[in-house]
């Protein structure tokens, strides 16, 4: 059997991922109070750390108890317990080398150290993506780990949203065509498939684009349509135009190589079914231009980011951006936005 093991979390692990604490199975995890006071100073802001910050307190406070300040609380079913430590006094082998008791690294090292003392029995871990606090605390003899949790080790094992099916039966490529449905356990491995998950369904010289719908058990003919006079070239820019205009979809994520049609195909749909909203919103990347970063402009965070962040009929300039001046797509959105 593994041996339980205790982390001890830096502040920056959670401004990384809010959800951390359900990461680390059965295992305890320990909170130094120096973590919540420097997570008060992250919680106001728009920026994904900001939101992180607010989003783990409020978990935390989901486990509130006195027992969060003695002894822990459960986590949930086959987790370990999380528990708040109080600052102690430096421990007097670390006074010389860390005497800046000020500085919050050396108090949650501090910390860390004395918990080594008090689990003498368990492995004790600093959990910390800074690579300074980690060096530190080997130095001292404490273990250290960075947080792997949510790296992609296999990216070849991503999923992609489409598959390939072969050796579908023949009836059910003709029902595809002929009824537009067709139930899903006429199809092979269908239980692998994942809701909303797009199919390219082959036997011989047929085939037929669907996509799966799990609430309804059953593959849905794809259609290369038409969006805004946009009509798709490939498999997966109809696999695209079909989610981006399902509005049973609430988000919908594109990926690809440059060139590919994302910018235009999302435009497309959007102006598509327009009637359906009240806005439309074109965001881009912030792209530094020479050595002169965002850091550099004039204002706040708003101003800054206004000009990579409005609304699509107050901003053709972003969108010429996007399109030559002498593109179909650009023609037809300066023609309806002036």
């Amino acid at each position: 059997m593994q041996q339980k093991k205790v982390f001890i979390l830096d502040t920056n692990v959670i401004l990384h991922d809010s959800s951390c604490l359900y990461n680390f199975q059965e295992h305890d995890i320990i909170i130094p109070i120096t973590v919540l006071e420097e997570l008060d100073g992250f919680k106001k802001g728009q920026q994904i750390i900001n939101f992180h910050a607010r989003q783990f307190v409020r978990a935390l406070d989901d486990l509130c108890s006195d027992k969060l300040f003695n002894g822990g609380m459960l986590i949930g079913p086959e987790k370990g317990r999380i528990a708040v430590r109080l600052e102690k006094n430096m421990h007097q082998d670390l006074l010389e080398t860390f005497p800046a008791a000020d500085k919050a690294d050396h108090r949650i090292l501090n910390i860390a150290y004395c918990l080594r003392e008090e689990y003498d029995k368990k492995d004790v871990v600093l959990v910390s993506k800074d690579v300074n606090l980690r060096m530190k605390a080997r130095s001292i003899g404490l273990m250290a780990e960075d947080y792997t949790t949510d790296h992609v080790r296999e990216p070849g094992k991503l999923y992609t949203g489409c598959r390939l099916v072969d050796e579908v039966p023949d009836l059910s490529i003709d029902h595809i065509y002929g009824q537009g449905v067709e139930q899903v356990e006429s199809f092979p491995a269908w239980e692998g498939f994942i809701n909303n998950e797009y199919l390219i369904l082959k036997n011989g010289k047929k085939s037929a684009l669907a996509v799966y719908k799990a609430g309804q058990k059953i593959v849905r003919r794809v259609h290369k349509n038409s969006i805004y006079g946009i009509v798709p070239r490939n498999a997966e820019q109809s696999f695209a135009v079909d989610a981006l205009v399902d509005q049973s979809l609430p988000l919908v994520t594109l990926t690809g190589k440059a060139g590919t049609g994302k910018t235009l195909l999302a435009l497309a749909a959007a102006l598509e079914i327009r009637k359906n909203y009240h806005q439309i919103l074109l965001t881009r990347p912030i792209i530094p231009l020479s050595n002169r970063d965002i850091g550099y402009l004039p204002g706040d965070v708003d101003s800054k980011l206004k000009p990579y962040m409005q609304p699509l009929y107050d901003n053709l300039g972003v969108i010429r951006g996007q399109f030559s001046d002498n593109s179909t797509m650009y023609k037809r959105l300066k023609v309806m936005i002036e």
